[in-house]
Formats: structure tokens, C-alpha cells, sequence
């Protein structure tokens, strides 16, 4: 198991996009998997793929990332979203959430909600920040007054 500092810099390498270097091949290769799927591969599928069960698969994510599979293919999602919503090139916000493979404009919403405290569009609610030591690098933070 790792510890909560090492937990804290997986999280922020996976909000950023980027996959954290884990040493066990399966979890490096069913993350890699799920990047290169954009988060839209089926868990029971890529665990059918590994030669592993479900939970065994997740009990591998947690052990190594921190986080479930389901967990990360919402983060890389959610990290494709944001993407998008910074390059502001989709008409609405329904063809944003289905070109980054969202049920619907709802459950795009409500995640996008869960991770940042607000809603896409809303104005003045979330601040981008440059997080230092990594140049170009952004998060979403949530200041409440």
C-alpha cells in the first residue's frame, strides 16, 4: 500500500492527464488501456482482458493508484472535458459530453460538478490556476466566500 503522500501525487498526476508510473505491468497496462479508450472502456471487460476478476482488478488499482478503476476512467473523462471546455470549440454542452463520452448533458453536469463545486459556464465560480512545477499545468479550484 502506498502512503497518503504518494496517494495525494498519483491523484495529481491523474487530474492532470497524465498516467503515474506504477511498477506492476497489469495495472500499467489496463491504465494505459483506459487512457487510450478515454475512459470509455467497460471495467468487467478490460478485467476479462487482463485474466482477472473484477475485484481483483480493483483491489490491484487501489493497492498501486489509489484509486478504482471506475475512478480513473471518470478522472480521465472528466480531464478530456476540460479539455474541451478550454478549447471552446462545441456548440453546446450537449456535444461536448457526448464527444467526451458522457451518458448524457446531465451526467456530464453532474460530474463535472462533483469534481470542481460547479457547474460548466458559471461565471466567476471556479478559478483556473497554474500549479506550480508543472509549466502550462491547470486545475480547478473552488474558493466559497
Amino acid at each position: 500500500m502506498r502512503d497518503p503522500l504518494s496517494r495525494k501525487l498519483v491523484m495529481e498526476e491523474l487530474v492532470r492527464g497524465s498516467l503515474p508510473l506504477v511498477r506492476d505491468e497489469r495495472c500499467r497496462h489496463a491504465a494505459t488501456l483506459l487512457k487510450a479508450h478515454g475512459g470509455q472502456l467497460r471495467i468487467d471487460e478490460l478485467a476479462a482482458g487482463l485474466g482477472l476478476h473484477v475485484r481483483s482488478l480493483e483491489r490491484l488499482f487501489i493497492g498501486h493508484l489509489g484509486v478504482s478503476p471506475k475512478q480513473l476512467a471518470r478522472l480521465i473523462r472528466f480531464n478530456r472535458l476540460a479539455c474541451a471546455l478550454r478549447a471552446g470549440n462545441f456548440a453546446s454542452l450537449a456535444d461536448i459530453a457526448y464527444a467526451c463520452g458522457y451518458a448524457d448533458q446531465s451526467h456530464m453536469i453532474r460530474e463535472y460538478k462533483e469534481f470542481t463545486g460547479c457547474v460548466p459556464g458559471e461565471i466567476g465560480s471556479c478559478d483556473m490556476r497554474p500549479v506550480t512545477g508543472a509549466p502550462g499545468t491547470r486545475i480547478v479550484h473552488r474558493f466559497r466566500s
